[in-house]
């Protein structure tokens, strides 16, 4: 794609890169002394004005803004191109969709009450997936659900009845989303399909890597592991020697070590090696969350280096006010949790 058609979506992308919290504001978040404290500094933040408009008192209040004011950036990109590359961008969007499904799947999983906060898009997508929560159960989810999900899930809900594994379904939700954003990438220029698939082929790696590690978890015998990886990303290939050693490896932390020698994953060595430790102290999959997503945001910021005309500095900018979101949200309720920020520090990418 031209430069020239590139030129009014990167400007406003650019403009918008702007506002993102840097490293002394972020800190300050962390640091706040409490909810009160927190929301406090957030108000004084680009996030003011969406916050202002409504009644701030919780958690919940707090991530339902942040959520809307990232769905709004992704319309500001759709709506600034056009052709194959709007096309792309409303598939990337759609990502937030199936998180949305993903969190009301798990829901009723576990048989929870409280109502997760969900992104809105319904307007877009037209979709109400929300209606889903006043399912009676898992079941009534997938019985009642739409298309493009209701026969990718109907075809996983068979496996998971024998599990009980909600893995089974996200990783389903997953195949089919990851092969549609694929198909619109193949769509875009060649020189544009190049840069997309280093960009999303990252995270699809991540994607897979903490699939994996799940895997071996939750004890999910060798065997079955490889079904639940995709044949989607950059860097991680499941006929590859290392994988298929991280996937006969004996437990969580000797999986991450064996990924973390091979050369394909030299970006993550680093964050796979010192989350590997951090598991065995505190058996949980959360280090390697955090750690990853560092490393993706390296990825990012190295794609970002010089803020080049080109698609990928469009999707960087999604991809860092997503991280930003994530982070703000997970603050949110570590603050109104009082959780000391020492152990607020191990959970958030600054």
């Amino acid at each position: 794609m031209s430069l020239l058609k590139y030129a009014y979506v990167y400007v406003r992308a650019r403009a918008r890169m702007s506002y993102l919290l840097g490293e002394r504001e972020l800190r300050g978040l962390i640091e706040a002394r409490g909810m009160e404290d927190f929301i406090s500094s957030l108000m004084d933040s680009p996030y003011r004005e969406k916050l202002s408009r409504i009644s701030v008192t919780s958690a919940r209040d707090v991530e339902l803004a942040l959520m809307e004011d990232l769905i709004d950036q992704y319309l500001m990109v759709i709506r600034s191109s056009k052709g194959e590359v709007s096309e792309f961008f409303k598939e990337l969007l759609r990502r937030l969709e199936v998180e949305n499904l993903k969190a009301i799947l798990r829901t009723k999983a576990a048989g929870i009450a409280e109502r997760p906060p969900l992104y809105p898009v319904e307007d877009f997508f037209k979709r109400r997936l929300s209606r889903l929560l006043e399912a009676e159960d898992l079941e009534a989810v997938v019985r009642l659900v739409e298309s493009p999900y209701k026969e990718v899930l109907e075809k996983a809900f068979l496996e998971y009845r024998e599990s009980r594994r909600v893995l089974i379904l996200e990783n389903a939700l997953n195949e089919e989303l990851f092969k549609a954003i694929w198909e619109k990438v193949e769509a875009l220029s060649a020189e544009d399909k190049e840069l997309v698939k280093r960009v999303l082929g990252a995270e699809f790696d991540i994607t897979n890597i903490m699939t994996l590690l799940r895997c071996k978890h939750e004890d999910i015998e060798p065997s079955e592991i490889r079904r639940y990886l995709l044949p989607y990303g950059y860097a991680f290939d499941v006929e590859a020697s290392a994988v298929k050693d991280a996937i006969m490896a004996e437990g969580v932390s000797a999986a991450a070590l064996r990924l973390a020698e091979a050369e394909a994953f030299k970006h993550y060595r680093e964050a796979l090696q010192r989350a590997a430790h951090e598991y065995e102290t505190e058996r949980s999959l959360l280090p390697f969350e955090a750690a990853l997503r560092r490393s993706f945001f390296g990825v990012v910021r190295e794609i970002l280096r010089g803020y080049p005309m080109n698609i990928a500095t469009v999707i960087g900018f999604l991809l860092l006010k997503e991280f930003e979101i994530k982070n703000l949200r997970a603050l949110a309720v570590l603050k109104e949790n009082n959780v000391p920020v020492e152990e607020i520090m191990k959970v958030i990418v600054v």
